[in-house]
C-alpha cells in the first residue's frame, strides 16, 4: 500500500512530490508499517485459538469457546490490514494507469514505450497483490463469520491451499521489480548478446 502511494504521487504529481517524497520519510513510513504490523498480532495472540479434545487426544484451531472475541479482533484486523490497504492499492494504481494512458501521445515514441511499460508493471503489480492476498483474506474472513455464527466450519483444506499462494508473493515481488526493471532486462541481453 505504502509504496502504491509512493508510486502514485511520484507518476501524479512528480514535482510536487520531491519535496514529500524523502529518505527519511520512507524511514518514518517503513517504521510506523512494522509497529502496525506488530500491534495487529498482539490481540490474536493474546485470543486463544486452539481446543484440546479430550475424547480424540488432539488438538486444533479455531475450535473456540468465545467465537465473538474471535471474531471481532479478526473483523478490525481485516479491514485494516486488509481491505484498507486493497482499497487505497486499487485507487492509487488505478490512478497511476489513467494518467498514464490518457497523456497525450504525441511525445516521443521511447516515452511513449516507457508509459506502456509502466502501465504493464502496475497491472501485473496489482494483480499480483489481489491474487495473492485476497484469497487467504476471504477464506478467513468467511471462516470467522461462520464460526460465530454456525460454530463449525470445513474450509481449513482451502485456507492452506490460500496461504500458499499468499506466500507467493514473496517470490513473485522480487521478479516483478527487479526483472521488470530496464537495467536487468539491459543485463540479460548482455549476457545473450
Amino acid at each position: 500500500m505504502s509504496m502504491s502511494v509512493d508510486r502514485l504521487l511520484a507518476v501524479v504529481f512528480p514535482v510536487a512530490s520531491l519535496t514529500w517524497r524523502s529518505a527519511r520519510k520512507a524511514t518514518c513510513v517503513c517504521a510506523l508499517v512494522w509497529l502496525l504490523a506488530l500491534g495487529g498480532t498482539v490481540p490474536l495472540l493474546s485470543i486463544t485459538q486452539t481446543y484440546n479434545i479430550k475424547d480424540v487426544g488432539v488438538t486444533c484451531h479455531d475450535v473456540l469457546y468465545h467465537t465473538q472475541l474471535y471474531f471481532i479482533p479478526f473483523s478490525i484486523s481485516f479491514c485494516l490490514y486488509f481491505f484498507l490497504p486493497l482499497v487505497v492499492t486499487l485507487v492509487s494504481y488505478s490512478t497511476i494507469i489513467y494518467v498514464l494512458t490518457t497523456k497525450n501521445d504525441h511525445l516521443k515514441t521511447t516515452y511513449s514505450y516507457k508509459r506502456r511499460r509502466a502501465v504493464i508493471m502496475a497491472v501485473a503489480v496489482l494483480i499480483e497483490f489481489v491474487m495473492c492476498f485476497a484469497p487467504t483474506n476471504g477464506i478467513l474472513l468467511y471462516h470467522c463469520v461462520h464460526l460465530a455464527t454456525s460454530g463449525s466450519t470445513e474450509e481449513g483444506k482451502y485456507y492452506l491451499i490460500a496461504v500458499c499462494l499468499g506466500s507467493a508473493s514473496v517470490f513473485l515481488d522480487p521478479l516483478l521489480y527487479y526483472y521488470g526493471s530496464s537495467q536487468c532486462r539491459k543485463q540479460i541481453r548482455s549476457l545473450f548478446w
